[in-house]
């Protein structure tokens, strides 16, 4: 009887990815004035004004989307204004049709919001609200992230300026002659 003998092939070359990609940065990148039509990297803003935020993962990232309530977008990350948690909601990555590191999210600043010390950005304040983000190999990230302290240079104040106007009223006294 013959024999047939196998060589296995080398795998040395096949590589596996089994690493998730992470968050590597967080922060607020700029915000846009609608009254004036300026963005600035800095400021006081009030109502109306957009503020981003860019999160930078370990490598790039797709976003497949499940189920997503309608109207809402499939990845958030919560500011924080004055200790109080408000929805930047994705926006856009970094190049259309990409397979992208950079995500980014708006948040449109609503009356009745303040914050005089800076906009922060709460630790793990990612939500995938239906989504999930996954590397080349299928790997699903890992949100975790530290927080973004109070940033002085992205304040915001919706506040309407008050004018009080007051009147001293100068009664005289005229005396004629009867």
């Amino acid at each position: 009887a013959a024999l047939l003998a196998f060589t296995p092939p080398t795998t040395t070359a096949v590589l596996v990815d089994t690493t998730a990609p992470t968050v590597s940065s967080v922060q607020i990148v700029l915000a846009y004035r609608p009254t004036n039509y300026s963005i600035a990297v800095t400021g006081l803003f009030g109502t109306n004004s957009f503020i981003v935020a860019k999160v930078t993962m370990s490598e790039p990232v797709a976003i497949v989307t499940n189920t997503t309530p309608s109207g809402e977008p499939p990845l958030r990350l919560a500011l924080s204004l004055d200790g109080t948690n408000v929805p930047a909601g994705f926006t856009t990555t970094t190049l259309p049709d990409t397979t992208p590191r950079e995500l980014y999210f708006l948040h449109i600043i609503q009356a009745g919001q303040t914050d005089t010390n800076g906009i922060s950005i709460a630790a793990n304040s990612h939500s995938l609200n239906g989504a999930t983000l996954l590397d080349a190999a299928g790997n699903a990230a890992t949100l975790t992230h530290l927080a973004v302290a109070d940033n002085l240079e992205y304040r915001v104040d919706t506040t309407a300026p008050t004018v009080t106007i007051s009147a001293t009223s100068t009664n005289s006294t005229r005396s004629s002659p009867v």
